[in-house]
């Protein structure tokens, strides 16, 4: 857990290679460390290797005992693959698994079904991620996304802008 430690750390600073390789070095040595596999999933989808990060995250979704974290993870790593039918297929069992109480699974859920043209289910799926967690960036600016989709551009640009005020850092998802 040491290696797994030590990735956390370089997460945080987001220095993801560095974070990654100490995952790896966890993961070589307890194959199935759940929050190894999950963080080393998410490290490779964020340097840009969605693809690769598929592995380690069904790994983490089989092994772990509540596997919302890491069928999100996954969800997210099919999305950034461009994956977006078998994003919904997960994203869809994070939100059975978490009891619809993970405001995550229903936001990146939305986003993949945004991506799939369901807009108007993808609207459904961001309010209820926004009932659970006000404050969502993700959620607020996934909304937003699709609001404008579907040409509601006055509501979009308010939402746009709290998206904004709620995470500056974060324009990857709008």
């Amino acid at each position: 857990e040491a290696y797994d430690n030590v990735g956390r750390a370089y997460f945080e600073q987001n220095k993801l290679q560095a974070a990654a390789a100490q995952f790896r070095k966890a993961i070589t040595l307890t194959p199935y460390l759940v929050s190894a596999l999950v963080n080393y999933g998410v490290c490779l989808a964020r340097l840009g290797h969605a693809s690769a990060a598929i592995v380690p995250l069904e790994r983490a979704v089989a092994t772990a005992p509540d596997p919302t974290v890491s069928l999100v993870a996954l969800g997210n790593a099919h999305t950034r693959a461009r994956n977006y039918a078998k994003a919904e297929e997960v994203l869809v069992r994070a939100v059975e698994v978490s009891g619809g109480k993970s405001a995550d699974a229903l936001a990146m859920l939305a986003q993949a079904q945004s991506r799939l043209g369901k807009d108007e289910l993808a609207l459904v799926n961001f309010e209820a991620a926004l009932a659970l967690d006000p404050n969502s960036p993700i959620a607020t600016g996934g909304k937003a996304t699709t609001l404008q989709t579907l040409g509601r551009f006055d509501e979009a640009e308010s939402l746009f802008r709290r998206a904004f005020d709620l995470d500056p850092t974060n324009g990857e998802n709008f």
